[in-house]
């Protein structure tokens, strides 16, 4: 499976190259308007849309994060917001900080 990591340039000020990434294949978050939570129970994503206005704010949380270094502790805050307005209310948001690992761990392993 081939990532499509290209979606804005910069420079990375160690190697001084070009790279590009694009948060939402990275961060593998689907443009289904669901939660991006794990539901235990069922052992797959969690299928709870969330509000219009949620989903409106990821993507700007997105773009925003695609401007930026991919570096989990530049981008914690970013992330942490994401989280928030990707999980439901009514069973995942307590998630949060996992979600944050997890993405985290997803663009360390992206991005060496």
């Amino acid at each position: 499976m081939t990532l499509n990591i290209s979606r804005h340039s910069f420079v990375d000020s160690n190697t001084r190259s070009h790279q590009q990434w694009y948060p939402r294949d990275v961060l593998e978050i689907c443009r289904d308007g669901r939660c991006v939570g794990y539901a235990h129970t069922k052992r797959r994503k969690c299928r709870m849309l969330i509000g219009s206005y949620s989903v409106s704010t990821m993507n700007e949380i997105l773009d925003e994060m695609s401007r930026q270094l991919p570096d989990p502790t530049i981008l914690r805050p970013q992330l942490r917001s994401l989280a928030s307005y990707g999980l439901c209310g009514q069973f995942h948001r307590g998630q949060a900080d996992s979600m944050v690992c997890k993405w985290s761990s997803m663009i360390y392993a992206a991005f060496p």
